[in-house]
């Protein structure tokens, strides 16, 4: 019997930032963005940033960076994307705001594989087993934005979504939610704080991020 931890999977879905600017700017006006953060989960901890560019408050250009402490990842991750906006909460007030996207990366990485070794006296060895392994991985996914509540200048705003990400061996699916609490203080740009789960088979990560949209 074989128990396998699939370690391209786990990177592939920790690559998200699920961070970007045209969801914060009303249609029409151009801005620029930036966050950083922190992911966590049971196998692997990491840092992510962000920064990016929208057009018009409909379409976004950006480029996020990750980076972990475990000897399994060789690369920095960088993933360029581009998200595209059809419908905003403005539009509609109970629409919610739409969010679809497709990135890029490539990174080197190592899998593992635990085997167990059944053995003549019954008794059995676990082997370790282990294969390099260099990552192409497109990203394809949507997310639902929605501000549900207004309080003293700030606002709360649910997200939820889903992305696939296809590489070179296989599909893998993450589901994600979180609330941001947006906030203008003085008039300075906004301030984002959001707290968000990604849901994925490999292992479920809690990330926390602070953004800037001007």
């Amino acid at each position: 019997m074989k128990r396998l931890i699939v370690f391209i999977f786990l990177m592939v879905g920790l690559v998200h930032c699920s961070f970007s600017q045209s969801e914060y700017i009303r249609r029409g006006r151009s801005g620029i963005g930036g966050s950083a953060g922190i992911s966590i989960n049971k196998e692997i901890n990491g840092s992510i940033f962000y920064a990016g560019f929208s057009y018009k408050g409909f379409l976004d250009m950006g480029l996020s960076y990750w980076k972990a402490n475990d000897e399994r990842l060789y690369d920095e991750i960088f993933t360029p994307s581009i998200t595209y906006y059809p419908v905003k909460q403005e539009d509609a007030r109970i629409a919610p705001t739409l969010g679809i996207s497709i990135g890029y990366n490539h990174y080197k990485s190592k899998s593992i594989a635990l085997v167990d070794v059944p053995e003549p006296n019954m008794e059995r060895r676990i082997d370790t087993i282990k294969k390099d392994l260099t990552v192409d991985a497109v990203k394809l996914g949507i997310n639902a934005y929605h501000k549900i509540a207004y309080l003293k200048g700030s606002y709360f705003q649910l997200m939820v979504g889903t992305d696939i990400s296809i590489t070179n061996s296989g599909c893998e699916f993450v589901l994600r939610s979180g609330i941001a609490v947006g906030s203008r203080i003085w008039g300075w740009p906004l301030l984002v704080f959001m707290p968000s789960i990604e849901y994925h088979t490999s292992a479920t990560t809690f990330f926390l991020t602070f953004g800037i949209v001007s």
